[in-house]
């Protein structure tokens, strides 16, 4: 039953797509929609509602009304390259402060992303001075590191997703649960104050949250873009990580979220070139 979990929750993505589109929609068009029973429809709106997505009605669900308006979509994001050019001086800063962190002989696991790239970019600069292992699911993290190979490098594999530059599937999973990580550096979507940290799409969260569960460390890297915002797949509450690397113009209230939850945060400066 567990290998039709990740198409029950982009099935789920799917339906919520609909619903705010359309503003509502009845468990009988969702069925029919999708070729499912009606059963199947209830416990998908079942499933929505306990995320805070959806209200579910008689004979059907309707968005809920208190939604944020910078509620973020896999079709709202935009293409990697366009957001690699977003706030680019803060990502700068935030991949310097990062590199920090890693020591010789760690195992590193990069997150696919535009910030998860400048922490690539920082590791690079740096790495004849000591030797780690970095591990990624995304394309451009590993070619930066083995063509040509400065340190030893482990591609985790899958299908490519768009706009991530980063692969995702069960292979992915079972391949990444068979080791063991110092250090996480990872990227969000979004972090919401209710919500958490999200993802716009299921199988990367799902990839996040099982890296989470092997590394000895996981540090959040996301810039003040990433607050407020709410994306549709829940990763993990803002509590699960052990730091947050951030840049100087991360809002007071995150901050003061943040120490709540116990989670350090680190402002780095902005680096311009």
């Amino acid at each position: 039953m567990t290998h039709d979990l990740p198409l029950a929750r982009q099935r789920q993505q799917q339906i919520y797509q609909q619903v705010r589109e359309s503003s509502g929609c009845t468990t009988r068009a969702l069925a029919q929609r999708f070729g499912t029973s009606t059963m199947t429809i209830r416990r998908d709106l079942e499933t929505l509602e306990r995320q805070g997505l959806l209200q579910r009605v008689h004979g059907g669900a309707v968005l809920r009304s208190d939604v944020p308006s910078n509620h973020v979509l896999l079709s709202d994001e935009q293409p990697y390259l366009t957001r690699d050019e977003k706030a680019a001086a803060q990502k700068r800063a935030i991949g310097a402060a990062a590199a920090r962190l890693v020591e010789p002989g760690m195992t590193v696991y990069l997150d696919s992303g535009t910030t998860a790239m400048a922490v690539a970019r920082a590791l690079h600069a740096q790495a004849a001075r000591h030797s780690f292992t970095v591990v990624t699911h995304a394309l451009n993290v590993a070619c930066l590191f083995a063509l040509p190979r400065t340190q030893r490098v482990i591609m985790i594999g899958g299908e490519v997703l768009e706009n991530t530059a980063g692969t995702a599937s069960a292979t992915a999973l079972r391949q990444l649960r068979e080791l063991n990580y110092d250090l996480f550096f990872m990227g969000t979507c979004g972090v919401d104050p209710v919500a958490g940290l999200t993802n716009t799409n299921v199988p990367e969260a799902e990839l996040k949250q099982a890296v989470h569960e092997r590394s000895a460390r996981t540090v959040l890297i996301a810039d003040r873009h990433k607050w407020p915002v709410r994306a549709l797949a829940p990763v993990l509450p803002l509590s699960a990580v052990q730091g947050w690397i951030s840049d100087a113009g991360l809002p007071q209230n995150a901050q003061q979220h943040a120490a709540a939850h116990h989670v350090p945060v680190s402002l780095a400066q902005e680096v311009f070139l």
